[in-house]
């Protein structure tokens, strides 16, 4: 199944169970509640070199083991709810042998990559359900600010949340994950033209760069060189809104690309 197909089929598996179910509500999403029911036991256990680990016997009750060191709220949500996806979408799990020794672990299976994004996709889904979302990602000011609502309302990471967001709107908008100074991913929107590839080292002309740099801190969003970040198709305005997270090392970015002719007087959220 193409990528596209598959992470579309993800996303209507997971509107299937929350409408299933009833969720109306933010506070409805129980997902430990909703994994149990649609058949998984979850235990934790000493994994070694991963978070989770579905096991699905061809006899038996299936179960997901939680790493013991997965104690944040937010990303124990999010691998309960990723591991649902597989289970409910059917991938095919690992052999007995790699499943008791993570050495044995054998070469990428074909098309395993686009199953972890399917998952990631219904797990999205799943927690921050598109009808309830929407509308704190629609006619918005672009900044963290919604995403950061979205990530208290849903219980789920700013980074997770920031994804969503740039998923839902019609801005031309990308998050962007950057560590140790360079970029770990980007999360464009639909609408955003340009590339911003993993691994490119941090502008200093950018926000995200100074806080690798010396901590510096700004509450809003600010104007910042567009080849600081992009080379853009068209002319346009880069607005750039970072926070860090000094314990982990990283900086969560959201960047919005406005024609020139709109950048003028730009209505700009903090």
């Amino acid at each position: 199944m193409p990528a596209r197909a598959g992470i579309e089929h993800a996303r209507r598996a997971a509107r299937d169970l929350v409408e299933h179910y009833g969720i109306t509500e933010p506070d409805h999403i129980a997902i430990e509640d909703l994994a149990f029911r649609r058949g998984l036991t979850i235990y934790e256990a000493p994994l070694v070199g991963a978070v989770a680990q579905l096991i699905n016997p061809r006899w038996g009750r299936p179960k997901l083991l939680l790493s013991e060191r997965l104690v944040e709220h937010d990303v124990r949500r999010f691998t309960i709810a990723h591991d649902l996806g597989h289970y409910v979408l059917e991938h095919p799990s690992r052999s007995l042998v790699e499943l008791c020794d993570p050495l044995a672990r054998g070469p990428e299976r074909s098309g395993e990559r686009y199953e972890e994004l399917e998952a990631n996709a219904f797990a999205s889904e799943v927690l921050m359900p598109e009808r309830l979302v929407r509308a704190e990602c629609v006619g918005v000011p672009v900044s963290l600010a919604p995403a950061l609502r979205i990530a208290h309302r849903f219980r789920v990471s700013p980074r997770a949340a920031a994804i969503r967001f740039t998923e839902l709107t019609d801005a031309a908008c990308a998050a962007v994950l950057s560590e140790r100074g360079v970029v770990r991913w980007t999360a464009p929107s639909a609408t955003f033209r340009s590339s911003i590839p993993s691994g490119k080292p941090l502008d200093p002309r950018s926000i995200a760069w100074a806080y690798f740099a010396g901590g510096a801190s700004t509450r809003e969003a600010q104007h910042v060189p567009t080849a600081a970040w992009i080379e853009p198709e068209a002319p346009v305005s880069l607005l750039e809104h970072s926070i860090a997270s000094f314990d982990r090392g990283v900086v969560l970015t959201m960047l919005w690309a406005l024609p020139v002719a709109l950048a003028a007087t730009p209505h700009v959220a903090a």
